[in-house]
């Protein structure tokens, strides 16, 4: 598993894409080499290191560190603003009559409900 601690006692990680399978329970490593594919505890971030500054505006890759770290929530000091706009010519709102080759919008509808489902009024 990719992050995973390692057993007692191993030296290497290879990757499935260095072995060549012989049989159901016989492999060959094409890579023999120690300490290979394995990154030190605490390499990207050390106990104490302080993460993120206060007043961050969160991007997707913070996000991730956050997770990395096992946060799965954080307190903000303002919600997201959310616009949803629905583009086509084929597009009507929904209680109008259908025309041949037009469709309800209903994506808006669902993305609207989806932010106010996690507090975010678009």
């Amino acid at each position: 598993m990719t992050g995973a601690p390692l057993p007692n006692g191993a030296e290497m990680v290879v990757m499935i894409e260095h072995v060549e399978h012989i049989s159901d329970n016989k492999i060959k490593v094409l890579q023999k080499s120690s300490n290979t594919n394995i990154s030190p505890k605490g390499e990207d971030i050390e106990q104490g290191d302080k993460v993120l500054e206060k007043g961050t505006k969160l991007k997707p890759f913070h996000c991730g560190i956050l997770a990395t770290l096992g946060y799965d929530k954080v307190l903000v000091s303002c919600q997201p603003k959310i616009g949803i706009i629905v583009t086509g010519d084929e597009i009507i709102e929904p209680g109008d009559k259908l025309k041949e080759g037009q469709i309800y919008n209903s994506n808006a509808y669902q993305l609207i409900n989806n932010c106010r489902s996690i507090n975010i009024d678009p």
